[in-house]
């Protein structure tokens, strides 16, 4: 009769093992089908807005993208970011980057159009302090260098 409770014990934490797995394999999943969304839009020219939250002040960046490279960038106070703005292939890499080190805490979302990470969530240690960063994408016009397409607002 003694039997019965550990297997019923080692189901569960089977179970647990499997979800914890499968939801690592879901992560991947979700990021490699983003990947191939965003390669076959084929989009190199872009305006984008998008917001870090970290244990650092947190500053909205407006980005220009020519040719998948950054061609400028605004803070939104008006100051340039052209040296430390990021393009979405940065934020793929950061995304892959992330999962590889198996972090305590991770959430995505892709954008269903395009494939671009909208919003990322993660945090590597749950016993580290500073380590956390969230990042969103508030505005994303494709084929144009225009600045004005993506209004720096909160």
């Amino acid at each position: 009769m003694r039997s019965r409770p550990v297997i019923v014990c080692g189901a569960v934490v089977l179970g647990w093992l499997l979800a914890g797995c499968s939801s690592e394999d879901q992560r991947s999943a979700d990021l490699s089908r983003a990947t191939s969304q965003w390669r076959a839009a084929a989009v190199t020219d872009y305006v984008f807005v998008y917001q870090t939250y970290c244990f650092c002040e947190a500053r909205l960046v407006r980005a220009v993208v020519k040719a998948g490279k950054v061609e400028s960038a605004t803070f939104d106070d008006g100051s340039s970011a052209t040296e430390s703005a990021q393009t979405v292939d940065d934020w793929f890499a950061y995304v892959e980057d992330t999962l590889a080190r198996a972090p305590a805490q991770f959430s995505a979302t892709y954008d269903d159009d395009f494939g671009y990470p909208e919003k990322v969530s993660s945090d590597l240690d749950e016993h580290a302090t500073d380590d956390e960063l969230t990042f969103t994408v508030s505005c994303f016009q494709p084929s144009t260098n225009d600045p004005s397409a993506c209004p720096l607002a909160q």
